[in-house]
């Protein structure tokens, strides 16, 4: 049987960073690339359409910056919810 692939939205404001990630992640058989933004606003608008288990977020990405972002997303009813893993 095969596991679940890991949903993962990306967020940066570089192309070249955010091509290079999104190679990566889409070069990778544990992950499922569903969308990138390169503004917080993009993201922010995607997120809250697209559930995803994994976002990567560049903390200054361009507009309203990471910190910004994930203050609008927490005052969301059903906003993605930070699950930080445990070790």
């Amino acid at each position: 049987m095969k596991a679940d692939l890991i949903d993962i939205m990306l967020g940066d404001g570089n192309p070249l960073v955010l091509s290079a990630m999104s190679e990566v992640f889409e070069r990778d058989p544990r992950f499922s690339l569903v969308a990138t933004s390169a503004t917080a606003e993009g993201f922010l608008g995607m997120i809250m359409r697209v559930p995803v288990r994994v976002c990567v977020l560049d903390w200054n990405i361009p507009a309203l910056g990471a910190e910004k972002l994930i203050e609008v997303l927490r005052a969301q009813d059903r906003a993605p919810r930070d699950r930080r893993l445990r070790t």
